[in-house]
């Protein structure tokens, strides 16, 4: 059930991909879930295209483009969540 790619990608902890996004670790990891089943979704009729993800204690290793998708993600989510704060709202 795991998909595992033998190429030569430079390949990324979610904590290097949080520093260069400059968010949470936790939010990474919870993007990488998110893409995850999203695939698996996609591909609910094909295992062997099924992508497994790492169990509790296991590790995220992931290419470094992926940056790039989760930074698409963040983006897309936070268009449209504009907050304004007046001083009134605060005191």
């Amino acid at each position: 059930m795991s998909n595992t790619k033998n190429n030569n990608a430079k390949l990324v902890s979610p904590e290097a991909i949080a520093a260069e996004l400059n968010i949470d670790t936790k939010a990474v990891r919870r993007h990488l879930r998110t893409i995850v089943d999203l695939h698996n979704a996609k591909h609910a009729d094909n295992e062997a295209a099924q992508i497994a993800k790492p169990g509790r204690g296991g590790s995220w290793a992931v290419s470094a483009d992926m940056i790039d998708v989760i930074r698409k993600r963040l983006e897309s989510r936070q268009s449209g969540r504009a907050v304004t704060l007046t001083a009134d709202m605060i005191s």
